[in-house]
């Protein structure tokens, strides 16, 4: 398979779950805009958190939201604020 086509798997795997997540319609679009321009990697990597913790798109989806709102904003504190309950939720994760 070449990697186009492999992008696009990634890319429509992506659109499922987040179709079928349980967040806003206008959140999901978010995502999918957001997604269409991603590299592989990315794609790869949100593909497999989502699959992997299908219950914390929901989280995932306020934390990306928030990172978009402080980027805008140029607030690096809250950018910083992100980035460790990020890490924070992650860690737990990775231990349960």
């Amino acid at each position: 398979m070449n990697d186009v086509a492999m992008d696009e798997n990634f890319l429509e795997e992506l659109r499922q779950l987040i179709g079928q997540a349980g967040i806003a319609e206008e959140d999901k679009g978010l995502w999918l805009d957001a997604l269409k321009n991603a590299t592989p990697e990315v794609l790869m990597s949100i593909l497999s958190y989502f699959q992997e913790f299908p219950d914390k798109i929901a989280w995932a989806t306020e934390l990306f939201k928030r990172k978009l709102d402080a980027s805008k904003k140029k607030d690096a504190n809250a950018w910083n604020k992100i980035l460790s309950e990020e890490e924070e939720e992650l860690a737990k994760v990775m231990a349960e």
